[in-house]
């Protein structure tokens, strides 16, 4: 069960506090933490040069000599014949070896994790103490991280963690990248912005550093990158999870999807249709019903819901929209006042879960379900003592987010200590299970992938969606 709403309030007195400690974890120094050192200037003075240490009879003892007094050794340099042809140079793509595969795994006594977040520490006000609220994500994020490698320090793996400020900026981004802490790292995390995400992924594959995408969906950050580790499920992934859960329970009749007739949202009905046709086991099945919106009055007077709702048998409206609350709102009012004693079900999308200003009544009366990469469930004691321990170390209740931190960390921690530096080779054949979600990853066919060649990877991506519903006014994990 995940909490109804997750208002961002303006941060003051322990929230504060809980920001201060969050920066000054940046620039500790710990087991799991390490400070990010200075760049020192280079010492001109060598001092005095030191030679081979002879022993002298007539002293008795062991001293160091600046003579020479052995052969030098030469090399003999030889002009090459015109005939032979010039060494051959690789011309693999970065991020391969010569034989186009990922380079063998290295196991070490330690770890340099890299990782670079949009705390926003530069827009942060020293005059009222005031964080601005765009940054909690990456805060409470961090928090949970934390927690996780105190944990895994405290059981023997080894890492170095280096955090870095992006403020969401792609100039501060590509500084970064320049540093010798993201350089000389085994592995990098973050961060979150497309635009910044993309840089360092083109970085992780240019220098073959697995990097792990906590946040973005997005399946267009990179290509043919098997270092891109994406733990945030597609939209496509989504709809697989909406459609199979639907499927589950209801038959194709009685599903109709339902969009606002906006190019960018009638084109989602086709990932419903293909899973449904996957989910039959062919690449042709019978299609969902579809409802195209037109009306453009406040409260949709002109639509009519009638003809949609099946008598003796359950309809399930599928609504692949979030960006218009007041679109949601005025449908889910619509559906409500339309369907008499018919039995609904209506599946969102994550973005639901933040919304405003609908009455959870109308969630409540419509059985909404909605798809999230996240389950938590307030009522059991792991989760609990997750809340209480998080307080005590950070002053602040922990989000969804906290939770993501630590479970993806744990998740990440404990197979880089057991497979080593390019874990990611693996991680589909090791799924994670953790009291709110789960880690379920496979590999993603690059762009150059044929019958020939099944084993090119264009990223990995976790596969695992939660399906929540809306019950006693709070979203619980639907059975």
């Amino acid at each position: 069960m995940t909490l109804v709403l997750n208002h961002l309030r303006q941060l003051n007195g322990s929230k504060f506090l809980f920001f201060a400690l969050t920066i000054l974890c940046l620039a500790s120094s710990c087991d799991a933490l390490k400070k990010v050192p200075k760049e020192k200037q280079p010492d001109t003075d060598l001092g005095e040069i030191q030679g081979q240490r002879k022993y002298n009879p007539k002293t008795g003892k062991w001293e160091t000599t600046t003579e020479v007094t052995e052969a030098m050794d030469t090399v003999a340099w030889k002009e090459p014949a015109r005939d032979i042809p010039p060494p051959i140079v690789s011309d693999t793509p970065d991020g391969m070896t010569d034989d186009g595969s990922v380079p063998d795994s290295e196991k070490l006594g330690r770890y340099k994790v890299a990782v670079m977040l949009p705390f926003l520490s530069n827009k942060l006000s020293q005059s009222n103490n005031i964080i601005d609220k765009k940054s909690m994500t990456a805060i409470q994020f961090y928090g949970g991280m934390k927690m996780a490698l105190d944990n895994l320090s405290s059981k023997g793996v080894k890492l170095d963690v280096t955090v870095l400020d992006t403020e969401a900026s792609s100039t501060v981004t590509k500084s970064l990248l320049q540093r010798p802490e993201v350089t000389g790292a085994d592995i990098l995390f973050g961060p979150v912005r497309k635009e910044n995400l993309k840089l360092v992924a083109d970085f992780a594959k240019k220098n073959k550093k697995p990097l792990i995408s906590p946040l973005s969906p997005s399946t267009t950050v990179t290509q043919d990158n098997p270092y891109y580790i994406q733990f945030a499920p597609s939209f496509n992934t989504h709809c697989n999870a909406i459609t199979k859960h639907v499927r589950d329970r209801y038959e194709t009749d009685q599903v109709v999807l339902v969009t606002r007739s906006k190019s960018a949202e009638t084109k989602r009905m086709k990932f419903f249709h293909e899973a449904n046709a996957k989910y039959e086991g062919g690449i042709v099945a019978e299609r969902f019903k579809e409802l195209v919106i037109t009306d453009v009055t406040a409260d949709l007077n002109e639509l009519e819901m009638e003809p949609y709702f099946l008598e003796g048998k359950t309809t399930v409206f599928i609504v692949p929209s979030w960006s218009n609350e007041k679109f949601v709102y005025s449908l889910l009012r619509k559906i409500r006042t339309s369907k008499g004693r018919n039995k609904v079900v209506v599946y969102g999308m994550p973005q639901w879960m933040n919304y405003q200003r609908i009455s959870f009544d109308y969630y409540e009366a419509l059985n909404v379900h909605v798809s999230s990469k996240i389950a938590v469930d307030v009522e059991s004691p792991s989760t609990e003592d997750f809340k209480l321990n998080y307080f005590y170390k950070y002053g602040d209740a922990p989000t969804d987010d906290a939770f993501l931190g630590y479970n993806m960390m744990s998740y990440v921690g404990s197979l880089i200590a057991k497979n080593g530096t390019q874990f990611q080779k693996t991680i589909d054949s090791e799924p994670g299970s953790y009291p709110s979600t789960k880690f379920l990853f496979d590999p993603v066919p690059g762009t150059n992938s044929n019958i020939e060649k099944l084993d090119e990877i264009g990223r990995y991506e976790n596969k695992h969606v939660n399906i929540l519903e809306f019950k006693d006014y709070t979203f619980k994990k639907a059975k």
